[in-house]
Protein backbone atom coordinates (compact mmCIF):
# COMPACT_ATOMS: atom_id res chain seq x y z
CA UNK A 1 0.00 0.00 0.00
CA UNK A 2 1.33 3.44 -0.92
CA UNK A 3 0.18 6.20 1.38
CA UNK A 4 -0.49 9.77 0.34
CA UNK A 5 0.65 12.63 2.53
CA UNK A 6 -1.89 13.85 5.09
CA UNK A 7 -2.08 17.69 5.05
CA UNK A 8 -0.26 17.95 8.43
CA UNK A 9 2.71 16.05 7.00
CA UNK A 10 3.19 18.30 3.92
CA UNK A 11 6.50 20.19 3.68
CA UNK A 12 6.38 23.38 1.68
CA UNK A 13 9.70 24.84 0.48
CA UNK A 14 9.69 28.44 -0.66
CA UNK A 15 12.63 29.32 -2.89
CA UNK A 16 11.95 32.86 -3.93
CA UNK A 17 9.18 35.37 -3.64
CA UNK A 18 9.12 38.54 -5.82
CA UNK A 19 6.97 41.43 -4.86
CA UNK A 20 5.62 43.61 -7.74
CA UNK A 21 6.86 47.16 -8.26
CA UNK A 22 4.96 49.92 -6.49
CA UNK A 23 4.83 52.52 -9.24
CA UNK A 24 2.77 54.91 -7.21
CA UNK A 25 5.54 55.23 -4.60
CA UNK A 26 8.27 55.29 -7.18
CA UNK A 27 10.28 52.23 -5.99
CA UNK A 28 10.59 48.50 -6.58
CA UNK A 29 11.27 45.82 -3.89
CA UNK A 30 12.56 42.26 -4.33
CA UNK A 31 12.39 39.61 -1.49
CA UNK A 32 15.50 37.50 -1.04
CA UNK A 33 15.17 34.10 0.74
CA UNK A 34 17.44 33.65 3.73
CA UNK A 35 20.82 32.22 2.80
CA UNK A 36 22.64 29.41 4.61
CA UNK A 37 19.70 27.62 6.29
CA UNK A 38 19.18 23.90 6.89
CA UNK A 39 16.24 22.19 5.17
CA UNK A 40 15.03 18.81 6.45
CA UNK A 41 13.31 16.10 4.38
CA UNK A 42 12.44 12.44 4.96
CA UNK A 43 12.28 9.39 2.70
CA UNK A 44 10.24 7.46 1.71
CA UNK A 45 7.71 10.28 1.34
CA UNK A 46 4.77 8.09 2.47
CA UNK A 47 6.48 7.33 5.78
CA UNK A 48 7.06 3.85 7.25
CA UNK A 49 4.65 0.96 6.59
CA UNK A 50 5.26 -2.06 8.82
CA UNK A 51 2.59 -4.48 7.62
CA UNK A 52 0.93 -7.02 9.97
CA UNK A 53 2.27 -8.12 13.35
CA UNK A 54 0.86 -10.62 15.85
CA UNK A 55 0.78 -10.22 19.64
CA UNK A 56 4.35 -9.97 20.94
CA UNK A 57 5.90 -9.82 17.45
CA UNK A 58 8.38 -6.99 16.78
CA UNK A 59 9.02 -5.48 13.32
CA UNK A 60 11.89 -2.99 12.86
CA UNK A 61 12.00 -0.66 9.87
CA UNK A 62 13.78 2.57 9.06
CA UNK A 63 13.37 5.89 7.28
CA UNK A 64 15.94 8.38 5.99
CA UNK A 65 16.45 11.96 7.08
CA UNK A 66 18.21 14.36 4.68
CA UNK A 67 19.61 17.87 4.91
CA UNK A 68 18.92 19.49 1.51
CA UNK A 69 19.77 22.99 2.78
CA UNK A 70 22.95 25.04 2.76
CA UNK A 71 23.73 25.05 6.51
CA UNK A 72 24.24 22.36 9.16
CA UNK A 73 21.04 20.63 10.34
CA UNK A 74 20.86 19.93 14.08
CA UNK A 75 18.28 17.27 15.05
CA UNK A 76 17.57 17.73 18.74
CA UNK A 77 14.78 15.20 19.42
CA UNK A 78 13.05 12.14 17.98
CA UNK A 79 9.78 11.31 19.76
CA UNK A 80 6.76 9.12 19.09
CA UNK A 81 3.62 11.21 18.61
CA UNK A 82 1.28 11.00 21.66
CA UNK A 83 3.50 8.33 23.25
CA UNK A 84 1.82 5.62 21.13
CA UNK A 85 2.82 2.41 22.97
CA UNK A 86 2.95 0.36 19.75
CA UNK A 87 6.02 2.26 18.45
CA UNK A 88 9.44 3.19 19.73
CA UNK A 89 12.49 4.88 18.20
CA UNK A 90 15.55 2.70 18.76
CA UNK A 91 17.97 5.62 19.11
CA UNK A 92 16.75 9.07 20.15
CA UNK A 93 20.18 10.69 20.46
CA UNK A 94 20.66 14.17 18.99
CA UNK A 95 22.84 14.47 15.85
CA UNK A 96 23.86 16.91 13.09
CA UNK A 97 23.86 16.64 9.28
CA UNK A 98 25.94 18.78 6.98
CA UNK A 99 24.42 19.97 3.71
CA UNK A 100 23.61 17.00 1.42
CA UNK A 101 24.20 14.51 4.28
CA UNK A 102 21.62 11.91 5.36
CA UNK A 103 21.09 9.28 8.04
CA UNK A 104 18.64 6.49 8.85
CA UNK A 105 16.34 6.24 11.88
CA UNK A 106 15.10 2.84 13.07
CA UNK A 107 11.60 2.40 14.49
CA UNK A 108 10.17 -0.74 16.14
CA UNK A 109 6.51 -1.80 15.93
CA UNK A 110 5.06 -4.14 18.61
CA UNK A 111 1.25 -3.95 18.29
CA UNK A 112 -0.66 -2.79 21.38
CA UNK A 113 -3.85 -2.18 19.38
CA UNK A 114 -5.75 -4.15 16.78
CA UNK A 115 -6.26 -3.30 13.10
CA UNK A 116 -4.57 -0.20 11.64
CA UNK A 117 -2.32 1.53 14.15
CA UNK A 118 -1.35 5.04 13.06
CA UNK A 119 1.52 6.91 14.59
CA UNK A 120 4.25 9.42 13.80
CA UNK A 121 7.82 10.25 14.69
CA UNK A 122 8.13 13.96 15.53
CA UNK A 123 11.56 15.22 14.46
CA UNK A 124 12.66 18.47 16.12
CA UNK A 125 15.47 20.43 14.43
CA UNK A 126 16.84 23.90 13.73
CA UNK A 127 14.96 24.08 10.40
CA UNK A 128 12.96 27.15 11.37
CA UNK A 129 10.70 27.03 8.33
CA UNK A 130 9.65 23.39 8.47
CA UNK A 131 9.39 23.32 12.26
CA UNK A 132 8.69 19.89 13.74
CA UNK A 133 8.71 17.28 10.97
CA UNK A 134 6.18 14.45 11.33
CA UNK A 135 7.11 11.11 9.77
CA UNK A 136 3.97 8.91 9.38
CA UNK A 137 3.94 5.35 10.78
CA UNK A 138 1.40 2.63 9.96
CA UNK A 139 1.21 -0.95 11.17
CA UNK A 140 -1.58 -3.51 11.51
CA UNK A 141 -2.05 -5.32 14.81
CA UNK A 142 -3.35 -8.89 14.86
CA UNK A 143 -4.23 -8.82 18.57
CA UNK A 144 -7.27 -8.79 20.91
CA UNK A 145 -8.38 -5.33 22.01
CA UNK A 146 -10.67 -4.51 24.94
CA UNK A 147 -13.00 -1.55 24.70
CA UNK A 148 -14.87 -0.41 27.82
CA UNK A 149 -17.82 1.71 26.80
CA UNK A 150 -18.00 4.29 28.25
CA UNK A 151 -14.45 4.71 29.52
CA UNK A 152 -15.75 7.44 31.84
CA UNK A 153 -19.34 8.04 32.90
CA UNK A 154 -20.64 10.97 34.91
CA UNK A 155 -23.94 10.24 36.65
CA UNK A 156 -24.38 13.98 37.19
CA UNK A 157 -26.35 15.11 40.24
CA UNK A 158 -29.21 12.69 40.95
CA UNK A 159 -31.40 13.41 43.97
CA UNK A 160 -30.21 11.87 47.23
CA UNK A 161 -32.31 8.79 47.87
CA UNK A 162 -32.67 7.96 44.16
CA UNK A 163 -30.85 5.26 42.22
CA UNK A 164 -29.35 5.94 38.78
CA UNK A 165 -28.10 3.03 36.65
CA UNK A 166 -25.80 2.77 33.64
CA UNK A 167 -24.84 -0.21 31.48
CA UNK A 168 -21.10 -0.56 30.85
CA UNK A 169 -20.10 -2.71 27.87
CA UNK A 170 -16.92 -4.80 27.68
CA UNK A 171 -16.25 -5.49 24.00
CA UNK A 172 -13.54 -7.14 21.91
CA UNK A 173 -12.84 -4.81 18.98
CA UNK A 174 -9.67 -6.72 18.05
CA UNK A 175 -8.90 -9.50 15.58
CA UNK A 176 -8.13 -12.31 18.06
CA UNK A 177 -10.01 -13.86 21.01
CA UNK A 178 -10.03 -11.65 24.13
CA UNK A 179 -9.74 -13.60 27.39
CA UNK A 180 -10.81 -11.65 30.51
CA UNK A 181 -9.13 -13.27 33.51
CA UNK A 182 -9.94 -10.91 36.38
CA UNK A 183 -12.38 -8.13 37.13
CA UNK A 184 -12.37 -5.64 40.00
CA UNK A 185 -14.80 -2.92 41.00
CA UNK A 186 -13.57 -0.48 43.62
CA UNK A 187 -16.11 2.01 44.90
CA UNK A 188 -17.56 3.64 47.97
CA UNK A 189 -20.87 2.39 49.32
CA UNK A 190 -22.98 4.61 47.06
CA UNK A 191 -21.84 2.87 43.85
CA UNK A 192 -22.52 -0.79 43.19
CA UNK A 193 -22.28 -3.30 40.37
CA UNK A 194 -24.58 -6.12 39.32
CA UNK A 195 -24.10 -8.81 36.72
CA UNK A 196 -20.31 -9.09 37.00
CA UNK A 197 -19.14 -11.58 34.30
CA UNK A 198 -18.13 -15.11 35.21
CA UNK A 199 -14.39 -15.66 34.80
CA UNK A 200 -12.45 -16.51 32.79
CA UNK A 201 -14.55 -15.04 29.98
CA UNK A 202 -13.64 -15.39 26.29
CA UNK A 203 -14.96 -12.78 23.84
CA UNK A 204 -14.47 -13.54 20.17
CA UNK A 205 -13.79 -10.59 17.80
CA UNK A 206 -16.90 -8.39 17.79
CA UNK A 207 -18.40 -10.02 20.90
CA UNK A 208 -19.31 -8.11 24.11
CA UNK A 209 -20.84 -8.40 27.58
CA UNK A 210 -22.60 -5.86 29.82
CA UNK A 211 -22.39 -4.97 33.50
CA UNK A 212 -24.72 -2.58 35.32
CA UNK A 213 -23.43 0.20 37.59
CA UNK A 214 -25.85 1.80 40.06
CA UNK A 215 -25.38 5.09 41.89
CA UNK A 216 -27.43 5.76 45.02
CA UNK A 217 -26.13 9.04 46.51
CA UNK A 218 -26.49 9.53 50.24
CA UNK A 219 -25.06 13.04 50.61
CA UNK A 220 -23.83 16.05 48.66
CA UNK A 221 -20.32 14.66 48.21
CA UNK A 222 -18.39 13.50 45.16
CA UNK A 223 -18.41 9.73 44.66
CA UNK A 224 -16.22 7.68 42.34
CA UNK A 225 -15.57 4.10 41.29
CA UNK A 226 -13.17 2.28 39.00
CA UNK A 227 -13.66 -0.85 36.94
CA UNK A 228 -10.33 -2.62 36.35
CA UNK A 229 -10.24 -5.43 33.78
CA UNK A 230 -7.32 -7.85 33.39
CA UNK A 231 -7.10 -9.69 30.07
CA UNK A 232 -4.73 -10.76 27.28
CA UNK A 233 -5.06 -7.31 25.72
CA UNK A 234 -1.41 -6.31 25.06
CA UNK A 235 -1.95 -3.07 26.96
CA UNK A 236 -2.46 -4.98 30.22
CA UNK A 237 -5.01 -3.99 32.91
CA UNK A 238 -7.44 -1.27 31.78
CA UNK A 239 -9.62 1.05 33.87
CA UNK A 240 -12.95 2.80 33.39
CA UNK A 241 -14.21 5.46 35.81
CA UNK A 242 -17.65 6.41 37.12
CA UNK A 243 -18.29 9.62 39.01
CA UNK A 244 -21.30 11.39 40.46
CA UNK A 245 -22.47 13.75 43.17
CA UNK A 246 -25.81 13.68 44.93
CA UNK A 247 -28.11 16.66 45.31
CA UNK A 248 -30.74 17.27 47.96
CA UNK A 249 -34.41 17.34 47.04
CA UNK A 250 -36.87 20.17 47.60
CA UNK A 251 -36.89 22.00 50.95
CA UNK A 252 -39.98 21.21 53.05
CA UNK A 253 -41.34 22.21 56.45
CA UNK A 254 -43.96 20.82 58.82
CA UNK A 255 -45.55 21.88 62.09
CA UNK A 256 -46.98 19.70 64.88
CA UNK A 257 -48.24 19.97 68.43
CA UNK A 258 -47.23 17.44 71.06
CA UNK A 259 -50.49 15.90 72.31
CA UNK A 260 -51.51 16.34 75.89
CA UNK A 261 -51.72 13.16 77.97
CA UNK A 262 -51.11 10.68 75.12
CA UNK A 263 -52.15 7.14 76.17
CA UNK A 264 -49.67 4.31 76.83
CA UNK A 265 -50.34 0.72 77.96
CA UNK A 266 -47.41 -1.01 79.70
CA UNK A 267 -47.32 -4.76 80.36
CA UNK A 268 -44.67 -6.37 82.60
CA UNK A 269 -44.16 -10.12 82.13
CA UNK A 270 -41.91 -11.43 84.91
CA UNK A 271 -40.21 -14.84 85.17
CA UNK A 272 -41.19 -16.52 88.48
CA UNK A 273 -38.54 -19.24 88.56
CA UNK A 274 -36.71 -19.61 91.91
CA UNK A 275 -33.56 -17.80 90.75
CA UNK A 276 -35.61 -14.67 89.98
CA UNK A 277 -36.59 -13.79 93.56
CA UNK A 278 -34.00 -11.04 94.12
CA UNK A 279 -34.38 -9.66 90.57
CA UNK A 280 -38.16 -9.36 90.91
CA UNK A 281 -37.71 -7.62 94.23
CA UNK A 282 -35.30 -5.13 92.71
CA UNK A 283 -37.81 -4.38 89.96
CA UNK A 284 -40.55 -3.82 92.54
CA UNK A 285 -38.40 -1.46 94.60
CA UNK A 286 -37.64 0.75 91.61
CA UNK A 287 -41.07 0.81 90.01
CA UNK A 288 -41.77 4.18 91.56
CA UNK A 289 -38.91 5.85 89.69
CA UNK A 290 -40.02 4.23 86.45
CA UNK A 291 -43.63 5.34 86.68
CA UNK A 292 -42.62 8.84 87.77
CA UNK A 293 -40.64 9.17 84.52
CA UNK A 294 -43.72 8.10 82.54
CA UNK A 295 -46.01 10.35 84.55
CA UNK A 296 -43.83 13.37 83.78
CA UNK A 297 -44.76 13.03 80.09
CA UNK A 298 -48.29 11.65 80.20
CA UNK A 299 -50.87 11.09 82.89
CA UNK A 300 -52.83 8.68 80.69
CA UNK A 301 -50.89 5.50 81.43
CA UNK A 302 -51.93 2.11 82.64
CA UNK A 303 -49.76 -0.76 83.83
CA UNK A 304 -50.42 -4.47 83.97
CA UNK A 305 -48.29 -7.26 85.43
CA UNK A 306 -48.59 -10.88 84.29
CA UNK A 307 -46.82 -13.80 85.96
CA UNK A 308 -49.47 -16.54 85.89
CA UNK A 309 -49.88 -19.26 83.26
CA UNK A 310 -53.47 -18.19 82.55
CA UNK A 311 -52.27 -14.81 81.21
CA UNK A 312 -54.54 -12.77 83.51
CA UNK A 313 -53.12 -9.56 84.99
CA UNK A 314 -52.15 -9.41 88.66
CA UNK A 315 -53.90 -6.33 90.14
CA UNK A 316 -54.55 -4.66 86.85
CA UNK A 317 -54.74 -2.68 84.94
CA UNK A 318 -53.41 0.00 87.29
CA UNK A 319 -53.34 3.72 86.54
CA UNK A 320 -52.47 6.93 88.38
CA UNK A 321 -55.90 6.86 90.03
CA UNK A 322 -55.45 3.32 91.43
CA UNK A 323 -55.07 3.54 95.19
CA UNK A 324 -51.64 2.52 96.44
CA UNK A 325 -50.60 1.39 92.93
CA UNK A 326 -46.86 1.33 93.77
CA UNK A 327 -47.34 -1.22 96.56
CA UNK A 328 -49.76 -3.22 94.41
CA UNK A 329 -47.11 -3.36 91.69
CA UNK A 330 -44.55 -4.64 94.21
CA UNK A 331 -46.90 -7.46 95.16
CA UNK A 332 -47.79 -8.22 91.54
CA UNK A 333 -44.25 -8.81 90.27
CA UNK A 334 -43.56 -11.40 92.97
CA UNK A 335 -46.95 -13.16 92.71
CA UNK A 336 -46.69 -16.69 91.33
CA UNK A 337 -49.07 -19.38 90.16
CA UNK A 338 -49.22 -22.50 92.30
CA UNK A 339 -48.67 -24.43 89.07
CA UNK A 340 -45.38 -22.68 88.29
CA UNK A 341 -43.77 -21.94 91.63
CA UNK A 342 -40.05 -22.33 91.07
CA UNK A 343 -40.52 -22.55 87.30
CA UNK A 344 -42.66 -24.33 84.71
CA UNK A 345 -45.51 -23.34 82.43
CA UNK A 346 -44.95 -20.08 80.58
CA UNK A 347 -42.77 -18.44 83.22
CA UNK A 348 -39.63 -18.91 81.04
CA UNK A 349 -41.52 -18.28 77.79
CA UNK A 350 -42.43 -14.63 78.34
CA UNK A 351 -43.15 -13.79 74.68
CA UNK A 352 -45.87 -16.46 74.78
CA UNK A 353 -47.09 -15.25 78.17
CA UNK A 354 -47.33 -11.65 76.93
CA UNK A 355 -49.16 -12.85 73.81
CA UNK A 356 -51.72 -14.70 75.96
CA UNK A 357 -52.23 -11.61 78.14
CA UNK A 358 -52.80 -9.43 75.05
CA UNK A 359 -55.24 -11.93 73.54
CA UNK A 360 -57.27 -11.85 76.76
CA UNK A 361 -57.62 -8.08 76.39
CA UNK A 362 -60.36 -8.78 73.85
CA UNK A 363 -63.31 -10.00 75.93
CA UNK A 364 -61.21 -12.05 78.36
CA UNK A 365 -59.93 -11.47 81.87
CA UNK A 366 -57.86 -8.45 80.68
CA UNK A 367 -60.67 -6.89 78.67
CA UNK A 368 -60.00 -3.22 77.91
CA UNK A 369 -56.30 -3.26 78.76
CA UNK A 370 -55.27 -2.52 75.17
CA UNK A 371 -56.67 0.78 73.93
CA UNK A 372 -57.11 1.73 70.28
CA UNK A 373 -54.94 4.85 70.25
CA UNK A 374 -52.39 3.85 72.91
CA UNK A 375 -48.77 2.84 72.50
CA UNK A 376 -48.14 -0.69 73.86
CA UNK A 377 -44.89 -1.46 75.67
CA UNK A 378 -44.05 -5.01 76.73
CA UNK A 379 -41.28 -5.32 79.36
CA UNK A 380 -39.99 -8.88 79.82
CA UNK A 381 -37.81 -9.78 82.84
CA UNK A 382 -36.02 -13.14 82.99
CA UNK A 383 -32.65 -14.73 83.85
CA UNK A 384 -33.15 -17.50 81.26
CA UNK A 385 -33.32 -17.55 77.46
CA UNK A 386 -36.75 -17.32 75.80
CA UNK A 387 -38.19 -20.85 75.71
CA UNK A 388 -41.45 -20.60 73.77
CA UNK A 389 -42.32 -23.38 71.33
CA UNK A 390 -42.66 -20.83 68.51
CA UNK A 391 -39.72 -18.76 67.26
CA UNK A 392 -39.13 -15.26 68.59
CA UNK A 393 -39.73 -13.79 65.11
CA UNK A 394 -43.12 -15.50 64.78
CA UNK A 395 -44.17 -14.33 68.24
CA UNK A 396 -43.05 -10.74 67.58
CA UNK A 397 -45.23 -10.62 64.47
CA UNK A 398 -48.19 -12.04 66.42
CA UNK A 399 -47.68 -9.55 69.26
CA UNK A 400 -47.55 -6.60 66.86
CA UNK A 401 -50.69 -7.79 65.12
CA UNK A 402 -52.54 -7.88 68.47
CA UNK A 403 -52.52 -4.09 68.76
CA UNK A 404 -56.08 -2.85 68.22
CA UNK A 405 -55.25 -0.36 65.45
CA UNK A 406 -51.55 0.08 64.66
CA UNK A 407 -48.97 -2.73 64.85
CA UNK A 408 -46.14 -0.17 64.74
CA UNK A 409 -47.16 1.06 68.22
CA UNK A 410 -45.90 -2.17 69.86
CA UNK A 411 -42.45 -2.04 71.49
CA UNK A 412 -40.67 -4.85 73.36
CA UNK A 413 -37.99 -4.26 76.01
CA UNK A 414 -36.23 -6.82 78.18
CA UNK A 415 -34.11 -7.21 81.29
CA UNK A 416 -32.18 -10.44 80.75
CA UNK A 417 -28.74 -12.11 80.65
CA UNK A 418 -26.08 -10.35 78.54
CA UNK A 419 -26.26 -11.15 74.86
CA UNK A 420 -24.22 -12.81 73.64
CA UNK A 421 -22.50 -14.92 76.26
CA UNK A 422 -24.62 -14.57 79.41
CA UNK A 423 -23.30 -13.12 82.69
CA UNK A 424 -22.77 -13.77 86.38
CA UNK A 425 -24.72 -11.81 89.01
CA UNK A 426 -23.11 -10.18 92.04
CA UNK A 427 -24.35 -13.11 94.16
CA UNK A 428 -22.36 -15.50 91.95
CA UNK A 429 -25.36 -16.95 90.14
CA UNK A 430 -24.96 -17.61 86.40
CA UNK A 431 -27.58 -16.11 84.06
CA UNK A 432 -28.07 -17.45 80.54
CA UNK A 433 -27.84 -15.08 77.59
CA UNK A 434 -31.20 -13.53 76.80
CA UNK A 435 -31.50 -15.28 73.43
CA UNK A 436 -34.88 -14.61 71.86
CA UNK A 437 -35.52 -11.60 74.10
CA UNK A 438 -32.56 -9.69 72.66
CA UNK A 439 -33.72 -10.29 69.09
CA UNK A 440 -37.30 -9.25 69.91
CA UNK A 441 -36.01 -6.00 71.44
CA UNK A 442 -33.89 -5.22 68.38
CA UNK A 443 -36.81 -5.94 66.05
CA UNK A 444 -39.10 -3.43 67.78
CA UNK A 445 -36.69 -0.69 68.87
CA UNK A 446 -36.95 -1.29 72.62
CA UNK A 447 -34.33 -1.30 75.40
CA UNK A 448 -32.25 -4.31 76.45
CA UNK A 449 -30.81 -4.13 79.99
CA UNK A 450 -28.47 -6.61 81.67
CA UNK A 451 -30.02 -8.47 84.59
CA UNK A 452 -26.48 -8.86 86.00
CA UNK A 453 -26.07 -5.12 86.36
CA UNK A 454 -26.81 -4.42 90.03
CA UNK A 455 -28.00 -0.98 88.96
CA UNK A 456 -30.34 -2.10 86.15
CA UNK A 457 -33.51 -1.36 88.04
CA UNK A 458 -32.35 2.20 88.67
CA UNK A 459 -32.16 2.70 84.88
CA UNK A 460 -35.88 3.08 84.86
CA UNK A 461 -35.58 6.18 82.69
CA UNK A 462 -34.49 4.05 79.71
CA UNK A 463 -37.49 1.79 80.08
CA UNK A 464 -39.71 4.84 80.52
CA UNK A 465 -38.37 6.40 77.32
CA UNK A 466 -39.01 3.14 75.46
CA UNK A 467 -42.58 3.17 76.79
CA UNK A 468 -43.12 6.69 75.50
CA UNK A 469 -41.23 6.69 72.22
CA UNK A 470 -44.26 5.92 70.07
CA UNK A 471 -46.19 8.77 71.66
CA UNK A 472 -43.99 11.27 69.82
CA UNK A 473 -44.09 9.96 66.24
CA UNK A 474 -45.16 12.39 63.54
CA UNK A 475 -45.73 11.82 59.80
CA UNK A 476 -43.88 14.36 57.64
CA UNK A 477 -44.87 15.65 54.22
CA UNK A 478 -41.95 13.76 52.67
CA UNK A 479 -39.08 11.49 53.68
CA UNK A 480 -36.27 13.73 54.95
CA UNK A 481 -32.54 13.61 54.31
CA UNK A 482 -31.72 13.23 57.99
CA UNK A 483 -28.56 15.37 57.88
CA UNK A 484 -30.73 18.31 56.74
CA UNK A 485 -33.33 17.82 59.47
CA UNK A 486 -33.77 20.73 61.90
CA UNK A 487 -36.25 20.52 64.77
CA UNK A 488 -37.42 23.35 67.00
CA UNK A 489 -39.49 22.67 70.13
CA UNK A 490 -41.23 25.74 71.54
CA UNK A 491 -38.84 27.88 69.50
CA UNK A 492 -35.65 26.20 70.75
CA UNK A 493 -33.37 24.13 68.48
CA UNK A 494 -33.16 20.46 69.47
CA UNK A 495 -29.74 19.14 68.51
CA UNK A 496 -30.42 15.52 69.52
CA UNK A 497 -33.11 13.21 70.84
CA UNK A 498 -34.90 12.48 67.56
CA UNK A 499 -34.42 10.57 64.30
CA UNK A 500 -36.20 9.90 61.02
CA UNK A 501 -37.80 6.59 60.06
CA UNK A 502 -38.90 6.83 56.45
CA UNK A 503 -41.35 9.74 56.34
CA UNK A 504 -41.78 9.84 60.13
CA UNK A 505 -40.09 12.02 62.75
CA UNK A 506 -39.58 10.00 65.93
CA UNK A 507 -38.58 11.62 69.23
CA UNK A 508 -36.31 9.61 71.52
CA UNK A 509 -36.43 12.42 74.08
CA UNK A 510 -40.09 13.23 74.53
CA UNK A 511 -41.12 16.91 74.19
CA UNK A 512 -43.41 18.41 76.84
CA UNK A 513 -47.17 18.03 76.55
CA UNK A 514 -48.67 20.62 74.20
CA UNK A 515 -45.23 21.69 72.84
CA UNK A 516 -45.07 23.47 69.47
CA UNK A 517 -42.86 21.49 67.05
CA UNK A 518 -41.43 23.06 63.87
CA UNK A 519 -39.52 20.88 61.38
CA UNK A 520 -37.54 21.81 58.24
CA UNK A 521 -35.61 19.47 55.93
CA UNK A 522 -34.75 18.56 52.35
CA UNK A 523 -36.78 15.73 50.89
CA UNK A 524 -35.21 12.46 49.84
CA UNK A 525 -36.07 11.57 46.27
CA UNK A 526 -37.51 8.36 44.80
CA UNK A 527 -39.10 7.09 48.03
Amino acid sequence: MRLSHAPWFTVVTVSTLTLGACSENGFNSTFEPPADRPIIEFFPPEGVVFGEAADGEEIIKEFELRNVGTAALDVTDLAIRSDNPSYRVLDTSAFSLLPEESTTVQVAFIPKQANEVWGAVDVSSNDSVTGTLAVPLLGTGLVPELEINPWTHNFGNPTIGCVESKMVTLANIGTEDLIITDFDFSADQTLSISGSPGLPLTLTPGDSTDVEISFAPEAEVKNSSTITVWSNDPRGALDADQIGEGAYGDPLSDAFEMPEAPPVDILFAVDQSGSMYEDAGRLAQNFGKFIDQVDAVTTDWQVGVVTKNNGCLNYGPMNRYTSDYKNKFRSAVTMSDSNQSGGGGLTEALLSLAKLAMEKSYGGCNDGFLRDDAATHLILVSDEKEQSSASWSTLVEQLKNLHPTNRELVTISAVAGDYPGGCRSSDGEWNEEGKGYYQAVQATGGEFLSICDTDWASKADKLAEASLKDLARFTLTGAPAEETLEVYVDGKLWTSGYHAEGDELVFDRIPPEGADIQVSYNELGCQ
